[in-house]
């Protein structure tokens, strides 16, 4: 069956047509496609390419790719040419590619299996790996996999990465510059850009350890480094600032709404913790004859002692029940004593239950401290974390050494707390090396 004079017109406008709707809507991306008549049945047809592995080449170390070329009909009748969306298909044809790309891809060679093996491993380079950083580490990689679906899936083959990984990552940087804040619509900070940066980066040096193939720091580009602030430190609260907290915490111990932050804020203040390490302080940690708080922080294990008798009385009163017993009833130090929970019925308030399963929030507790510091009159900059920076400040104007500092408050290298030292020490003409 041959086309006739009509319909040989009718197809070369569609066909027009579709390079307009493309050259319009910027189809240009992958993959490639294009669109023909089917003769016999007088049926449109969407012609596109995919990648398909044919084998090994064991001198060059490579997977073998053919370009093969897939075909779908559409049930559309060339007079009805102009109901045909090209978006549409498109898309439905750009995920049927990436289907058949990834059931040729074999699972050892998938870049996500091995971003899951990197993401669960506990320890790298001989170091224990927290939780948050392996969570942190999944974002980012996630991120990246997640954009190399879109935009070049031949790339979910790790060892395409060998040969022009480096292209690929650079353009996925470039858009990643560019986008914005999902939170106030402002330009990601050249921090945040570097942290993604970074955390995909050491994957492929951990692929590099792994397998040699790969080159030690292949994804290196030029402009990612962190900014870098020497000497201008964050906020830190001062004695001055200290002596207002303790006094708020005196005028409102008696208080039933503010007696739950009381030990939090008291803890901020005495001990240098993080916020995250003291709402997941866990009663189970706690040695009740030597005051000793033995945790896993943010590197590594550390402990804390509970030196001031106001602290540990207000600790023993959410350890220890009325009889003297250590609790058992629930896990954490600080939890969310009563919640509001909905009505599952109706969807509306259902009162307030007890909850000792979950701790406080770091957001809740932050809230919380910008609160009463907003009520006593300080610098409103100053957050929970300002505690351990005038902790560290303080310790080192009482004459304690570096070493000792790092330890008690988990430092895994003398450098941050060399960086408090600069400004305790500004002004003065000598310092006493031994105290490094």
């Amino acid at each position: 069956m041959s086309l006739t004079p009509s319909q040989k017109k009718k197809l070369n406008t569609f066909r027009s047509w579709v390079n307009k709707e493309r050259r319009v809507k910027r189809i240009n991306a992958y993959p490639p496609f294009s669109y023909s008549l089917e003769e016999r049945q007088n049926k449109i047809i969407l012609c596109y390419s995919v990648n398909e592995m044919v084998g090994y080449n064991t001198e060059k170390d490579e997977a073998i790719y053919k370009r093969k070329k897939k075909k779908k009909y559409l049930d559309i009748h060339i007079k009805n040419y102009k109901d045909v969306s090209v978006k549409v298909h498109y898309e439905l044809i750009k995920r049927e590619v990436e289907k058949q790309e990834s059931k040729n891809l074999r699972d050892e060679e998938s870049l996500p299996h091995h971003i899951n093996e990197y993401v669960n491993s506990s320890v790298r380079y001989g170091k224990e790996i927290t939780e948050p950083y392996r969570k942190q580490s999944k974002v980012h990689l996630d991120c990246y996999v997640e954009w190399l679906r879109k935009n070049s899936p031949r790339h979910l083959d790790i060892y395409e990465h060998i040969i022009d990984g480096r292209k690929v990552f650079e353009k996925y940087m470039s858009e990643y510059r560019q986008t914005k804040s999902k939170r106030d619509g402002k330009p990601i900070k050249k921090n945040t850009i570097a942290h993604r940066y970074r955390g995909i980066k050491l994957f492929f040096n951990y692929m590099n350890n792994k397998d040699q193939r790969f080159p030690f720091n292949m994804l290196k580009l030029k402009g990612m480094v962190r900014e870098t602030r020497v000497d201008k430190m964050p906020p830190a609260v001062s004695r001055n600032d200290i002596k207002k907290l303790s006094q708020w915490i005196d005028k409102n111990k008696e208080n039933k709404y503010e007696r739950w932050f009381i030990p939090i804020l008291r803890t901020l203040i005495l001990t240098g913790a993080r916020i995250g390490e003291i709402c997941k302080m866990k009663i189970e940690d706690i040695n009740l004859e030597t005051r000793e708080w033995n945790f896993y922080g943010k590197s590594k294990r550390r402990s804390i002692f509970f030196d001031d008798d106001t602290l540990w009385t207000d600790l023993k009163t959410l350890i220890i029940d009325k009889n003297g017993d250590v609790r058992t009833d629930k896990k954490w130090v600080f939890h969310h004593e009563l919640v509001r929970r909905k009505n599952p019925i109706n969807g509306k308030g259902g009162g307030l239950k007890i909850n000792l399963e979950k701790h406080f929030s770091t957001s809740g507790v932050s809230h919380k401290f910008k609160e009463v510091v907003k009520e006593i009159g300080l610098d409103e900059s100053i957050t929970p974390h300002a505690c351990r920076r005038g902790f560290i400040t303080i310790m080192l104007e009482d004459g304690r050494s570096i070493q000792e500092i790092a330890t008690m408050c988990g430092h895994s290298s003398y450098d941050m707390v060399i960086r408090y030292s600069r400004q305790v020490v500004r002004g003065r003409n000598t310092l006493d090396i031994s105290k490094f």
